[in-house]
C-alpha cells in the first residue's frame, strides 16, 4: 500500500512539470491565449510564457483569472535555475541577490561585475551546487552584474542587469 501514494505523487509531480501549450485567460477582458508556461519569477508574480510561434513574454500573474495563478504557483520550476536582483546599492556599486537551483544536475553558478571589463580582484564569485541544492548569496558588483550557470561545459541559464536568457 506504499507504492501508491508515491505513484501518486510522482503522476501529480510529472504533470505539473509537463510541457504544455495551454490556454492562458485574462481575469478583467477573458482574452485567451495559447502559450507554455518555461519559467517564473520566485515568488510566482510572473510568468515566462513561449507562444507557438516562438514569441517570449513575461506575463503579470495578478492580471490572469484565478486557476491560471494556481496553476502557475503550482508548477514546478526548471530543473536549474537563476534568478538575480538587486537588493541596494551605494557609491556606484549594486548588492546583487543571486537565488540558484540546481535540481537533478550539478550546477556551477558564477557571478561577474560585468563580462567585459577587468574583474576586480576576488570579485568573481563561484559557488558549486550539489544535485537537488538550492542557494541564495549576496555579492557586491558595479551597475552591470552578470551571473551564469553550468551544468558540465553547457551554459544552461544566465542573468544580467539588463536582461534573463533562459537559456
Amino acid at each position: 500500500m506504499r507504492i501508491f501514494p508515491l505513484l501518486l505523487l510522482l503522476v501529480t509531480v510529472t504533470g505539473l512539470y509537463a510541457d504544455e501549450y495551454r490556454k492562458w485567460t485574462e481575469a478583467e477582458t477573458k482574452r485567451q491565449i495559447e502559450a507554455q508556461i518555461v519559467d517564473k519569477k520566485f515568488d510566482d508574480s510572473q510568468a515566462k510564457l513561449i507562444f507557438r510561434d516562438g514569441k517570449v513574454v513575461w506575463m503579470n500573474t495578478i492580471g490572469l483569472i484565478p486557476e491560471d495563478q494556481k496553476y502557475i504557483k503550482n508548477w514546478v520550476v526548471p530543473i536549474v535555475h537563476i534568478t538575480a536582483r538587486v537588493v541596494g546599492s551605494s557609491k556606484g556599486r549594486k548588492k546583487v541577490e543571486v537565488t540558484a537551483i540546481a535540481g537533478s544536475r550539478k550546477l556551477t553558478v558564477k557571478a561577474f561585475w560585468n563580462e567585459k571589463a577587468t574583474q576586480p580582484k576576488g570579485y568573481t564569485i563561484t559557488r558549486e551546487l550539489k544535485i537537488g541544492e538550492k542557494i541564495t548569496f549576496i555579492y557586491e558588483a558595479s551597475n552591470e552584474y552578470v551571473v551564469k550557470g553550468w551544468s558540465g561545459k553547457e551554459l544552461v541559464d544566465e542573468e544580467s542587469w539588463n536582461k534573463k536568457t533562459g537559456l
